[in-house]
Formats: structure tokens, sequence, C-alpha cells
């Protein structure tokens, strides 16, 4: 029951309504949105890739989040907050994530022969640019920063995360 509140929570963060504050002190909260996590992946992804790969690039999204966060929560002397931080941003990429799905769904696949489907490129842009929103939003409140560090710490993350995924996946 716990986790249904923090998966409202979640939503209201991907709304820019909440702060990571609000969660609870909970590690079965951020298991239960890990496991649901990846379920949600397996529907987005399991076309394209396996569940172990699936895991992995999960498990790699966690990994640089909950770097990130321990470094600066740990150099700001809060690592009280590592627990909701990172529940935080895995519940928003859940909710991005089953918001996703039906959008995805709906929309032709990206490419079609050698050419971009624009309006499947424009979603998913969207999309992006929302998460990263969210994400720096709650970088900025656990960290107690600027917005505009908050955001280069968010597009930083992005682009870490994104190179590993093509180099390594």
């Amino acid at each position: 029951m716990q986790w249904f509140h923090c998966f409202l929570l979640f939503i209201r963060l991907s709304l820019f309504k909440a702060s990571p504050s609000d969660l609870p002190y909970s590690p079965a909260c951020l298991g239960i949105t890990v496991l649901v996590y990846v379920f949600a992946g397996e529907i987005l992804l399991g076309e394209q890739r396996g569940l172990g790969l699936i895991i992995l690039q999960i498990m790699v999204e966690i990994l640089i989040l909950g770097a990130i966060s321990y470094i600066v929560l740990n150099f700001k002397q809060h690592t009280e907050r590592f627990l909701q931080t990172l529940t935080a941003l895995i519940g928003i990429s859940l909710v991005i994530s089953l918001v996703s799905i039906p959008i995805m769904l709906a929309l032709p696949d990206a490419m079609v022969g050698n050419e971009v489907n624009p309006v499947t490129l424009q979603a998913s842009l969207a999309l992006l640019l929302w998460n990263l929103a969210v994400i720096s939003l709650i970088f900025k409140r656990s960290f107690e920063i600027s917005t505009l560090a908050a955001g280069f710490i968010a597009f930083n993350y992005f682009l870490i995360y994104e190179l590993l995924l093509l180099n390594f996946f």
C-alpha cells in the first residue's frame, strides 16, 4: 500500500508539484519501483532487446544516477537524502516510461527505410526534455543548488548515459 502512495508522489513529481523530500524513507519503495520499472522497460524495449539487456541498461541508469546523487549529497553533507533522491529519480523514470508506452505504440516506427518519421522523433524529443526537466528539478531540490547547475548536471547525466549505451549496448 505504501508503494501506491509513492507512485502517486512520482506522478506529482513528474508534474513538478512535489519534491523528493515528500517521499517516505523506504528501501522497499525503491525496490518495488525498480521491479515495476523493469516491467515497463520490457514492454517498451522487449521487441528490440532481451530482458537481460533491459535489466543491465536499467542498472547502468541507476548506477549513474546513484553515483551522481551520492557524490553531490556527500559533498553537500546531506547523505541522508540519498534514498529519497534515488527513489524519486527512478520513480519519475517509471512514470515517464509508462506514459511513453501508449504514445510509442500509437506512433509509427521511428525509422522507415532510411527516413526518420518526424512525428515520432518530435514525440521522443518531448519525452526526453520532460524527463531531463524533472531530473533537473529533483537535483535542484535534493542538492539545494541553482536551476542552472541542476540542469547542467541532468544534461551531463544524459550524455554519460547515452555514451555508455551507444558504446556497450
